[in-house]
């Protein structure tokens, strides 16, 4: 009985490892979707329509992504969940230092 329940509760390093990287990409289109809109919708006519349909998309597409990678297995789902996690830290560590870049620029540019 012991030895059943063990293998119910298996995930083999295959699904690990697939879940982990669908994950991270599915974090790295969630998060650079978000830049870009961002980065777009400040500058828009209707900023409120570029964040509303944008947020409803990337939802929409991070949900129905992360099932699929799930395949109804909540551990799947867990490693997917880490490997977005993953993408967004990596992202905004790239992204921030980006606009640190950016504003220190314009700091010097404003000290002249």
């Amino acid at each position: 009985m012991m030895n059943n329940l063990a293998l119910h509760f298996s995930i083999s390093t295959f699904d690990v490892i697939s879940a982990l990287i669908l994950g991270f990409g599915i974090g790295v289109v969630f998060f650079g979707s978000l830049w870009w809109v961002l980065n777009k919708g400040v500058n828009a006519r209707h900023p409120f329509v570029w964040f509303s349909v944008s947020l409803v998309l990337r939802l929409a597409f991070a949900l129905c992504a992360l099932y699929w990678v799930s395949q109804g297995n909540w551990k799947r789902l867990l490693v997917a969940v880490v490997g977005f996690t993953i993408a967004r830290m990596l992202l905004n560590r790239k992204i921030g230092l980006h606009h640190q870049d950016i504003l220190s620029s314009k700091e010097v540019d404003n000290g002249r």
